[in-house]
Parts: C-alpha cells; sequence; structure tokens
C-alpha cells in the first residue's frame, strides 16, 4: 500500500484495497487482520446488498485501474461459485480457511460517519447535507486527504466533517452490468453528471433520485425505476428524507 499518511477516519479506494489485501494476503489466509478497521459494501444481486469486514474479501487487478472484487463465504450454497483460479494466484499457492470466494461488485467503503437517522455512511451513498437543496452529492474521498467528503465534481469536494446534516438519500450503484464494473469514482462522477449537468437542475436531479432510492439495482430503463419508486416500503429508508425537505418541490 502506498506510502501516505493517512487520517484516522480516511476511506480508501478499490487501488487501495487491492495494494492493501495484496500486502496482507498471508494473514488474511488465517484470518488474522483486525489492524484495519475497514468495512465494505457489495451487490449481490438485485436489491441486495452485502457488507464485509477487511479479511473475508479479496480484489483483482484484471486490466490496468479496472478490478474484480471476491468475497469469502463459508456456506455450501457457495461452493459452485468458488472461484479456485483467483484465490490460487492471490495465495500464491498457499492453503487458505476462509471459505468459497465468488465474485460480488463493490459498492462502497464505510465511512465514520452516520447519517442523522443512525445509519452508517459509506462511499457511494448520496447524502443530503445540511438540509439544503444545494448539497446533494455522493460521497468519495478527497483527493489529497482521502478524507470522505461530498463530491461536488472530480475536482471539488465537502468534507463531511464539515456538515452538520447528513441524510442518505439513495446511492449511485444502479444500470448496474456484471460485466462492467465501474469504479465507484466513475459511478460518482456520471450521477453527478446526469444529475446536474454543467448547472443545478431540479427536475433532472428528481430523476436521478427516483434511480438512486431503487439500489442496488441492474435495471437498465428509466421507466422501471419510476415504476418500482411506487412500492416506497420496500425502499423505505431511501424515501426518509423525503419527509424533513423543508423546500418546495
Amino acid at each position: 500500500m502506498t506510502n501516505v499518511n493517512l487520517p484516522k477516519d480516511a476511506v480508501f479506494d478499490e487501488a487501495m484495497l487491492h495494494d492493501l489485501c495484496n500486502r496482507d494476503w498471508y494473514r488474511i489466509s488465517f484470518g488474522s487482520v483486525a489492524e484495519w478497521n475497514v468495512s465494505i459494501r457489495y451487490v449481490l444481486d438485485e436489491n441486495c446488498f452485502g457488507y464485509k469486514p477487511y479479511g473475508q474479501f479479496l480484489v483483482s487487478e484484471f486490466s490496468p485501474e479496472e478490478y474484480d472484487f471476491y468475497v469469502f463465504d463459508t456456506n455450501e450454497m457457495w461452493e459452485e461459485d468458488h472461484n479456485e483460479s483467483i484465490c490460487d494466484v492471490f495465495f500464491h499457492g498457499q492453503p487458505h480457511h476462509i471459505g468459497y470466494a465468488h465474485r460480488v461488485l463493490f459498492a462502497g467503503m464505510r465511512t465514520a460517519f452516520k447519517d442523522d437517522f443512525g445509519d452508517d455512511i459509506y462511499t457511494g451513498d448520496i447524502v443530503w447535507a445540511d438540509k439544503n437543496p444545494e448539497l446533494i452529492f455522493p460521497v468519495d474521498k478527497m483527493l489529497n486527504s482521502g478524507e470522505p467528503a461530498l463530491m461536488k465534481s472530480y475536482n471539488e469536494a465537502i468534507p463531511l466533517k464539515e456538515s452538520k446534516s447528513l441524510i442518505r438519500v439513495g446511492t449511485v450503484f444502479n444500470d448496474l452490468d456484471w460485466s462492467n464494473p465501474m469504479s465507484l469514482c466513475k459511478r460518482n462522477v456520471k450521477f453527478l453528471y446526469e444529475a446536474y449537468g454543467e448547472k443545478s437542475n431540479l427536475p433532472r436531479l428528481k430523476r436521478m433520485l427516483t434511480r438512486a432510492q431503487i439500489t442496488p439495482s441492474f435495471m437498465q430503463n428509466y421507466e422501471a425505476y419510476e415504476l418500482m419508486s411506487q412500492f416506497g416500503e420496500k425502499y423505505g429508508w431511501r424515501n426518509k428524507w423525503w419527509q424533513h425537505r423543508n423546500t418546495e418541490e
């Protein structure tokens, strides 16, 4: 892992997690990696997030700056999905005893922050800050420090610690495709472009937030998200923020 003095609340991107896992592969094989308070979220299926602490996943670089994530599970249901060749490469041919490695899609790392409802905030969440309609942005890391921040653009961010109120309003994990594991940063930029373009646009933002509240999802057209949004109870946590918004739609 790169030798950078990161703050205690720093979050890691895919490349940093890859380097960290590769450094600790031997310890991971024995499940002894409590040194790092790292937990990732991942997409398992439609409307299904999973969560794993450090030591129960590996990151494989399949092309420059493109990564696949695998999580370890001991349940026999994952035996057919187990990727032995990935394990052979990662563990350098050494035995491991931490379960079956099956592929998932990376969906962010847990930050040190919780929202106003007590929910953990992950990178890739879309967060409404200080109940300000001009501050609805995805969470990523500061380029220079690694601190979790609201991503206003690729080069501009607001550290989460500067906000008094934070409410999760959805995630950027829509229009998913197993054959295209787009990086979290690219997904955040995609959301910003489609929601705001060159300037704030409320109708376009509302359209993207409809998708954001129906995640994770592999659906590829807006009409499907619009239809699913009618079933608000199923996606209740994603709709909490509408009850507290004090501005006109």
